[in-house]
């Protein structure tokens, strides 16, 4: 498939490739130019990995303030 990049540097996804590749609107993807096959790639960011990525950034914390935390998060979504 052929798409017309925009002024702006915008391109449509078809809707065949987005349903094969679960993109809906609101999604973040990865977008990536290819070096070795001269192409351009994207791929939907999966939201879960996201949050694990940032829980990974998080500073080590002692038992006692895992317990505060954990209950501070069941009260967020509660």
């Amino acid at each position: 498939m052929r798409v017309r990049v925009t002024r702006n540097f915008q391109v449509v996804i078809p809707s065949e490739v987005r349903s094969k590749a679960g993109i809906r609107e609101g999604d973040i993807v990865d977008v990536w130019y290819d070096a070795a096959e001269g192409v351009v790639k994207l791929r939907r960011v999966d939201q879960l990995d996201e949050i694990e990525e940032a829980l990974k950034r998080l500073p080590k914390i002692e038992r006692p303030g895992w317990r505060r935390l954990k209950e501070e998060l069941y009260e967020m979504f509660d």
